[in-house]
Parts: C-alpha cells; structure tokens; sequence
C-alpha cells in the first residue's frame, strides 16, 4: 500500500507482490518503476479514467474498482474532540459522521483501536457492462465498512448482466456516486 514497503521488503521472497489502489500509478514510469521491484498484479487509480489506466497498463493485469466504499485517510489522529468520545483503545469499533459544510460532503469516521478511517459516506459504483474484457482485466469489490448482507446482495447482483440498473435501484447503491473509470464513447 505504500512505496516505502517496496524498500523494507526489498530483500524479501514472497510468492506473488500485489499493488493495491493506494499506490497510484499515474503513468508507464511509475508501472515499470513497480513492475522492476517484482509487483505482478495491480488495482488501477479510480482517480484516472479506465481508458487513461488501460492506456499505461496495456496488457499487464490491472483491477479495476467496480464499487464501494473507499477509504480516503488513513490516520492515527484521535477525533474525541469532535465526537466527545472516551478514549479510542475504550471505544468499540464504531462509525461516526462528519460534514464539510464548505463543500457539502458528507464522510464518516470509523474509529478503531490504534487508527482511524475517513470514507465518502455514498459509495462508487461505475458501470462496465460496455468494457470489453480479456485475460488482464479483472473486477474488485472493495467492502471495507459495510455489513456482509450489502456484500452478499451486491456480489449477487453484480454477477448478473445488467447489474449495473439492479443496484442503482437497490437501496445501499441508489445514492452512490459514479467516478470516471469508464468513459464511454458513442
């Protein structure tokens, strides 16, 4: 998950090294800098648009994001000022929520022990019924802070063609946001 990783583990065999998204591979520099420290398999940037991913990626094996919550900070900072909350190794694991009015966004805060997490509060959901795919593609789920019903109904519908019009109806996915990884071009 982080570059510094690659240093520590320089010396070390394992049997597969895997990029996930936080790592962001903005260009080909970046994917053959990883792909020279022996990295095989890779979650593409759902910051960049599934045809700019393709285009640095070409036939290597790339992931890309089909939906979730993703989290956008990881922290060790301790929101008790905000939340009143006692001290968080007392705390059970537990979600709070969060408004940046400027911006009117919504986030929530899920506080563990020794961290916390800061997610969208809707989460992505992009729609690759029209993407052709082949060997080196493959779909992600990412179901970090969601219950194991959401999971279940969601891998359901997502195996089925039109996924995509299923789940905007659903009533977790019909508020999420869609991000840019599929452009469609008519």
């Amino acid at each position: 998950t982080r570059f510094s990783q690659l240093y520590i583990c320089k010396n070390l065999k394992f049997k597969k090294k895997y990029c996930d998204y936080t790592i962001y591979i903005w260009n080909k520099e970046t994917l053959t800098y990883l792909k020279n420290n022996d990295i095989t398999e890779f979650t593409t940037s759902p910051e960049l648009s599934y045809d700019r991913n393709k285009s640095i990626f070409g036939s290597d094996n790339m992931q890309v994001i089909v939906g979730g919550k993703l989290p956008m900070v990881y922290t060790r900072n301790c929101f008790s000022h905000l939340f009143g909350c006692l001290k968080c190794s007392k705390n059970k694991r537990n979600i709070k929520n969060i408004t940046n009015v400027d911006k009117n966004m919504n986030f929530e805060i899920v506080c563990n022990d020794d961290y916390r997490c800061i997610f969208n509060k809707e989460p992505i959901l992009n729609d690759y019924s029209k993407v052709i795919l082949n060997n080196s593609t493959k779909f992600r789920y990412v179901a970090l802070n969601q219950d194991i019903e959401i999971v279940k109904n969601t891998i359901e519908k997502l195996k089925e063609p039109n996924y995509y019009k299923k789940l905007k109806n659903d009533e977790y996915w019909k508020n999420s946001y869609q991000c840019n990884l599929y452009e469609g071009k008519e």
